[in-house]
């Protein structure tokens, strides 16, 4: 007698393949070459600073829970997906939309003067690094308590941006008139033109 095989095993690898053919043409072909860019939108304000503490070494991270005082923090943003009009209403606000240019300039470097950028003293209008990617705003927070700085920085994100980055220095005992409030350690100075760039050591704080 002739053995007959058993389609069967057939007609599985057949609706796996129809499954399978039904799922792809299901997905956005643009989704899948070219998914959204998570600093899309707005993020709310606890994932924001879930995502930022990540990024913290321990000891960071139980020191603005529980160290007392007052601190002057920086914030760093990723604006790279900001549109151009909130860009303009930085500046017309008074950021320095030139520091990031002043910085390749004197470097002849643009990662090193990227670096420079992170580690500069800014006031509370903020400065801009522009022209090139990621585009990058960093601004100074008002003087609190270590346990509200992360929160406050996440309220402040625009949308389309990311808080990238927080440092901290505690705040001065005697804070002098507007923008002298508060001291920070991390403090260089811009130069206008080329030459030497000093460098000053980083603080603690999210890289």
């Amino acid at each position: 007698m002739r053995r007959v095989k058993s389609s069967t095993s057939g007609v599985v690898r057949a609706s796996l393949l129809g499954a399978a053919a039904i799922s792809v043409s299901a997905c956005n072909p643009i989704e899948v070459l070219f998914p959204e860019d998570p600093r899309l939108g707005d993020e709310p304000i606890n994932i924001c600073a879930a995502r930022v503490r990540a990024k913290m070494t321990y000891e960071e991270s139980q020191a603005l829970e529980n160290t007392p005082g007052r601190f002057v923090p920086s914030y760093l943003y990723d604006i790279t997906l900001l549109d151009l009009e909130a860009i303009q209403d930085l500046i017309a606000k008074g950021a320095d939309d030139t520091m990031g240019t002043r910085l390749i300039r004197a470097n002849n470097d643009p990662t090193a003067a990227v670096e420079q950028f992170k580690r500069q003293q800014v006031d509370t209008k903020g400065a801009l690094f522009l022209n090139r990617k990621p585009a990058l705003y960093k601004v100074r927070g008002q003087a609190q308590p270590a346990s509200t700085i992360l929160e406050s920085g996440c309220k402040r994100q625009l949308t389309n941006t990311r808080l990238r980055e927080v440092t901290w220095t505690r705040a001065a005992s005697n804070p002098a008139p507007e923008e002298k409030t508060e001291t920070e350690t991390e403090t260089e100075t811009v130069p206008e033109a080329e030459g030497d760039v000093i460098d000053v050591p980083n603080l603690g704080g999210v890289q």
